[in-house]
């Protein structure tokens, strides 16, 4: 019975392969963004860490700026 279900009438041979592409597929997306992200964390971070009060305050009112210090405190 278990070995009917995943033959799935005979198009098994061709559904799991596509199944396991596309979880390795978005696997892989997800690792590298996720590495580019912490770069990118990293650089924002060696730029604006030293930053007066004025400076600070004039770099969070970017929005991507206030995204990327938001997900700081959050990671």
């Amino acid at each position: 019975m278990v070995m009917e279900m995943l033959n799935l009438d005979g198009y098994g041979v061709y559904v799991w392969p596509a199944y396991i592409f596309t979880i390795l597929s978005f696997s892989i997306l997800y690792y590298s963004i996720k590495l580019q992200f912490e770069k990118e964390r990293k650089a924002f971070v060696e730029k604006f860490d030293l930053l007066n009060a004025g400076k600070a305050k004039l770099a969070y009112q970017n929005i991507t700026n206030r995204e990327i210090l938001a997900h700081e405190y959050f990671i």
